[in-house]
C-alpha cells in the first residue's frame, strides 16, 4: 500500500513538472536560459560566485554591477562576490540601468553623427569603429532589427571587421534573444569567438537551440520589453 502511494506521488510529481515545462513560452525558455548561462559563462573559476574581475570581462552584460555602489547594494551578505540569487534579486534594477546607459549612449552617438540617424546602414558599413560600439548596445540592436539583418548577413563585411563581429558576439542578450540570427552568425563567421568564455557560450547556445524549437522573433528578455520599442 505504501509503495503504491509512493508510485502515485512520483507520477503526480512528474506530471506536474512536465506540465510546467510544457507550459513555458518560448520567450520564457530563452529568458531563463540566458540569465543562467551568462552567469555560468562569466564564472571563470567555477566557484558559483562572480568576482569583480570576472564581471569586468563582460562590461556590457554586467555594467550595473561594475558600478561600485550597485555592487555593494547587490552583495547582500557582503562577501565581496555575487551569487546567482543576489543577481536575480536585482534583475529589474539591472535591466533599467543598462537601458538608461545604452539610451544615453545612443543619443550621444546620434548627436555626434547625424548620418547615423539619416542612413544607419550605410553609415555603419562605412564606419566599423562605431559598429563595434553599437553592436554591444542591446537597445540599439533591438530597435533597429531591419538594419541589423542587413549588417550581420553581409558576410564579407562582418569577416573583414573583426572588432564589430566580436562586439556582437559579446552581446549575449542579443544573441540569446535572436536565436536564428545567432545561428546564422555561428555558421557564417570566420572568427569572433576567440575567448574560452565565448566558445563555451556558443557551444551551450547551439545545444539549447537544438533542444528547443525557437523562432527568430527578436524576443526581448523580461523587463526589457517595457523599455525597448522595436523599429520595423
Amino acid at each position: 500500500m505504501i509503495m503504491e502511494k509512493l508510485k502515485l506521488l512520483v507520477c503526480l510529481f512528474v506530471l506536474v513538472l512536465g506540465q510546467s515545462a510544457y507550459g513555458q513560452s518560448t520567450g520564457d525558455k530563452i529568458s531563463n536560459w540566458y540569465w543562467k548561462e551568462r552567469f555560468t559563462t562569466a564564472d571563470a573559476n567555477r566557484n558559483a560566485m562572480l568576482e569583480r574581475t570576472e564581471l569586468s570581462k563582460f562590461p556590457s552584460e554586467f555594467s550595473y554591477y561594475l558600478d561600485n555602489r550597485n555592487f555593494m547594494v547587490s552583495d547582500l551578505n557582503e562577501d565581496g562576490e555575487l551569487s546567482f540569487g543576489e543577481m536575480i534579486d536585482k534583475k529589474e534594477a539591472e535591466i533599467a540601468y543598462r537601458n538608461a546607459m545604452e539610451t544615453r549612449q545612443i543619443r550621444q552617438l546620434e548627436a555626434t553623427y547625424p548620418a547615423l540617424v539619416k542612413s544607419p546602414t550605410d553609415f555603419i558599413l562605412a564606419t566599423p569603429t562605431i559598429a563595434a560600439i553599437l553592436f554591444e548596445n542591446f537597445a540599439w540592436t533591438t530597435q533597429h532589427r531591419d538594419v541589423m539583418e542587413v549588417l550581420y548577413k553581409n558576410k564579407t563585411w562582418m569577416n573583414s571587421n573583426k572588432e564589430a563581429a566580436a562586439a556582437l558576439n559579446r552581446n549575449l542578450c542579443w544573441m540569446a534573444s535572436n536565436p536564428k540570427s545567432a545561428e546564422y552568425l555561428y555558421n557564417n563567421q570566420k572568427s569572433g569567438f576567440s575567448t574560452p568564455e565565448l566558445l563555451a557560450w556558443k557551444s551551450e547556445h547551439l545545444k539549447f537551440m537544438r533542444q528547443n524549437n525557437v523562432a527568430d522573433n527578436f524576443y526581448t528578455l523580461d523587463g526589457y520589453k517595457g523599455y525597448i520599442k522595436t523599429k520595423k
